[in-house]
């Protein structure tokens, strides 16, 4: 989905059997990276800063070295996808601490019927000059 609108995707994943269904899922996208490991390892060891990142941690939430390295190497947006809202709380104050803005902020009901929500927020880096 995202890979024909960017020139390149990178794709960070700690289990090794998600890797490989997902590369096999995705056979023939040119531009598409997978990478297993631990996300907040893999940021640092890219050296680059991404123009955009889509995050969905576990329940527990970001590691801290992955929030610090989005704000070390700020992204332009981030999408982050949440599953809890207590652990979305205290990621996006420490994101908002390094610069970022929440936009926007949309709840989801994936599992009806139940108490559990997912939440999408959209966050933009605030450093001036920069889109």
């Amino acid at each position: 989905l995202l890979s024909s609108s960017v020139r390149k995707v990178i794709a960070i994943e700690e289990s090794a059997a998600a890797v490989k269904d997902a590369a096999v899922n995705t056979d023939g996208i040119e531009n598409l990276d997978f990478i297993k490991g631990k996300t907040e390892e893999v940021l640092k060891e890219l050296g680059e800063t991404p123009d955009a990142v889509i995050l969905d941690p576990p329940r527990v939430g970001c590691h801290p070295d992955t929030l610090a390295a989005l704000s070390q190497h700020p992204a332009r947006r981030i999408a982050y996808i949440s599953c809890d809202p207590d652990t979305l709380a205290r990621d996006l104050a420490i994101l908002v601490d390094g610069g970022y803005v929440v936009e926007s902020m949309e709840p989801i009901d994936m599992f009806p019927q139940t108490h559990h929500v997912e939440c999408l927020t959209v966050l933009r880096h605030g450093v001036e000059g920069r889109p």
